[in-house]
């Protein structure tokens, strides 16, 4: 799912294979043409191009991807021989977006699917600007706290091991003291693009406020956490920032580790918000015991 209008994917479900074909041909320089592919599978896409058949056939699992990519637009062209679109009143702008006839002039198709893409790539950057820090490109603290809500309640449904790490560059402020805040904004930058190499597609990383960062790690527990912690830590200690002036600036983490092993009497007693108090007081004590450490209150 990407902004770039560039390379986007289309599906395309006819049930007349010579349509299919030639909608492939119209477009497959510009696009990215998904076919021969199950429509209860398909995850990944930025348009979807059906007919009637195939609409009445997969109109659920069409509903369902809308949904699942709200508030992102994700449209639904049909196309159809009919000419009389009020027979599709039900469908129009509830699950189809537009509406193309047979037969079918390329640049027509192009114009529609054109519009229809670049409305799609507008709700992407809005809601990439509505859910990430605009330095790091991080996920900000706002959407962090919808993750950690939804993880921590699937984790307790499955009883599943849930960690999280609270993750601060030490000595920040002497760095921005002695080097100025554009220099800062390069060392949380390089930190944060270090953090992420660390992590697991799964795990999900956002800025916290300031130079603060927490991390969740799902399906994780207290030792796995702190290995993830370890790794993080060493990553970031490892080299030198280099700056755009050439400075290069050593930067190292604390890093404080908050587990639940997945049992029931722990998600019973403890709630989000708990777990991050306990990541902040790990955190805490390890800036008091050196810094450039990793810690875990819990046994």
């Amino acid at each position: 799912m990407s902004a770039d209008m560039e390379g986007q994917k289309i599906a395309i479900f006819l049930n007349n294979k010579k349509n299919e074909q030639l909608l492939q041909d119209y477009l497959s320089d510009k696009y990215e043409i998904l076919t021969a592919v199950n429509l209860e599978s398909l995850e990944e896409v930025d348009l979807i191009i059906v007919d009637g058949v195939r609409l009445k056939e997969y109109r659920e699992r069409i509903e369902e991807l809308k949904k699942g990519e709200e508030p992102v637009f994700l449209p639904v062209l049909l196309v159809t021989t009919k000419k009389d679109i009020k027979l599709y009143k039900n469908e129009l702008f509830r699950i189809v977006d537009e509406v193309i006839t047979i037969p079918i002039e390329r640049l027509e198709l192009l114009a529609r699917l054109y519009n229809l893409l670049r409305v799609r790539t507008l709700t992407l950057i809005l809601e990439q600007e509505s859910i990430a820090d605009p330095l790091t490109g991080l996920f900000n603290r706002r959407y962090m706290k919808e993750i950690l809500e939804k993880e921590f309640m699937r984790a307790k449904r499955y009883n599943l091991p849930l960690s999280l790490l609270m993750i601060d560059i030490d000595f920040f402020k002497k760095i921005n003291d002695t080097y100025g805040h554009t220099v800062g904004d390069q060392v949380l930058i390089e930190v944060s693009r270090r953090l992420l190499n660390s992590l697991r597609q799964i795990d999900s990383a956002s800025r916290w406020g300031g130079e603060e960062f927490l991390v969740v790690l799902p399906n994780t527990g207290r030792r796995g956490a702190i290995a993830v912690g370890e790794r993080i830590r060493e990553e970031v200690a490892k080299e030198p920032v280099v700056t755009d002036k050439g400075d290069k600036i050593w930067a190292t983490v604390s890093v404080g580790v908050a587990s639940l092993e997945g049992s029931t009497d722990e998600y019973e007693s403890l709630k989000p918000g708990d777990m991050i108090e306990l990541a902040d007081k790990a955190l805490y004590r390890a800036k008091r015991s050196g810094r450039n450490r990793v810690l875990c209150l819990q046994d």
